[in-house]
């Protein structure tokens, strides 16, 4: 589940990194700055200015893709904010939601994305898979646009409950 609001980035949708690199995505965000500069909130991301652009594909490959104004409307800026993943099946269909509104749901098993194999993916990860917490910092692509000053990621009461 991508937590990434940088220039065209998203919260809630799916990158399989280094599973074909798919991109399965609701909608984009970018970060609203105030007067000074410094981060002030989302906003949606527009598409004519966009880094990497949600495109009809991208989405068509969700069984399920929230509106960026609604997710909009439940993120809670400058506080915590609920995540929550529900993973079911060796290849999974997995869904997301954000303080309670679902934003994206993806099958897996019949996801069709160019280079993208589901039993290649099984057979790297096993019936299990693995959960994992990712942070990505500052790169030639984004330069400081992906962190800003002060920018944080803290996790707290994570839970794991088996199905």
């Amino acid at each position: 589940m991508l937590v990434d609001h940088r220039p065209s980035g998203g919260i809630g949708g799916f990158f399989g990194n280094g599973l074909a690199s798919f991109s399965a995505v609701p909608f984009a965000i970018d970060v609203a700055v105030d007067a000074d500069g410094r981060p002030a909130g989302l906003v949606a991301d527009d598409p004519a200015t966009s880094v990497e652009p949600v495109t009809a594909e991208k989405r068509a490959r969700l069984k399920h893709a929230a509106d960026v104004e609604d997710f909009l409307n439940v993120w809670r800026w400058d506080d915590w904010n609920e995540l929550r993943i529900r993973c079911v099946g060796a290849l999974p269909v997995i869904t997301t939601w954000v303080n309670g509104l679902k934003i994206a749901e993806l099958d897996t098993a019949t996801l069709e994305s160019p280079n993208y194999n589901p039993a290649d993916v099984l057979g790297v990860l096993g019936e299990r898979g693995h959960i994992a917490l990712e942070v990505h910092d500052n790169d030639s692509m984004f330069g400081e646009a992906r962190w800003g000053k002060g920018a944080q990621c803290r996790w707290r009461n994570i839970r794991i409950k088996e199905l």
